[in-house]
């Protein structure tokens, strides 16, 4: 008997998004955070990562800058460059697996930064111990590799003095525990464990395989990479409609995933900046599902919490 072929059920148009309504808000919004992080600090050149707060969060909100500034560019429309590709948006996935990294890190030291940020930089001396002993087994004999071996010897010497390490931890360094993955981070007792569970199962899991490249990652992109080879009618639809939502959801997650760590230094630090965040977060939630989410799980009560 034979088969009667179906119709394909229309698709819906794409939603757009114009991102020039938040656009020069977003801007100021990240260099004011920055700045307001830097005045924290004062007007001393030295730098204190374990004693001043205000300068580890200002390099949690550098890196984050620049990863938006850069998927704003490779992934974007503006300027034009014909050196810029659409399948440059495949990329974005590790970038913001980075910012998920560096998110997961910041809630989970802000419910107890004291405590906390202790041992994320003791596992940090640990790192880099490895390293130098990973290099001088190696290269000891490289005169070449002389000079760095010095500076890392140097760095452990002052950081080990700074986090007060013992004799013992420091000729034990695996007595220092690493910090703990997203995963584990999402399930360790905190106040925000409900929230980190949520950015694991719904942002973590998928971009995590899209970076590492595991096979189900692997096949979420593979077909922007056969578009040519399949051909025909499927073709243009791989290449006009899946792709753009690809890169539609890539790019608004590095907007969101950047304004969530501008949000929490801001709100930790009481900066008052909460009246752009209040403006910027529900004009995303119109149109992304996901910042609708993180809004109304995280975001509009933190935007609510300054001191008066």
């Amino acid at each position: 008997m034979a088969m009667r072929k179906k119709t394909p059920t229309p698709l819906k148009p794409l939603k757009k998004f114009d991102y020039k309504v938040i656009s020069e808000k977003v801007w100021g919004l990240l260099i004011n955070v920055d700045r307001d992080l830097r005045r924290r600090s004062g007007d001393s050149r030295s730098v204190d990562l374990y004693g001043d707060h205000a300068h580890l969060l200002n390099i949690f909100v550098r890196c984050a800058m620049n990863s938006y500034e850069a998927v704003l560019y490779f992934g974007g429309d503006i300027p034009e460059d014909p050196r810029r590709k659409k399948n440059f948006a495949i990329a974005i996935p590790p970038v913001n697996r980075q910012l998920l990294d560096l998110l997961f890190t910041l809630v989970y030291l802000l419910d107890d930064f004291d405590t906390r940020v202790r041992h994320y930089m003791r596992a940090g001396w640990r790192e880099i111990h490895e390293e130098q002993h990973q290099i001088k087994t190696a290269f000891s004999q490289d005169p070449d590799y002389k000079a760095h071996i010095r500076n890392l010897d140097q760095l452990l010497e002052d950081l080990g003095t700074n986090l007060l390490l013992s004799e013992g931890e420091r000729k034990k360094p695996d007595s220092l525990p690493y910090w703990p993955h997203p995963d584990k981070l999402a399930d360790l007792p905190s106040q925000s464990r409900p929230f980190l569970r949520h950015l694991n199962r719904w942002f973590y899991h998928d971009t995590s395989a899209q970076s590492h490249l595991t096979f189900g990652g692997l096949l979420k992109i593979s077909m922007f990479f056969l578009s040519e080879h399949i051909g025909g009618e499927d073709q243009r639809l791989i290449e006009d409609r899946f792709l753009q939502q690809f890169r539609g959801q890539q790019m608004s997650r590095t907007l969101m995933l950047t304004l969530a760590i501008a949000t929490e230094a801001d709100a930790y630090c009481q900066l008052r900046n909460q009246e752009v965040i209040r403006f910027i977060w529900p004009i995303l939630t119109e149109t992304f599902a996901e910042a609708r989410e993180l809004w109304d799980l995280r975001y509009r009560v933190l935007s609510e919490s300054y001191s008066v």
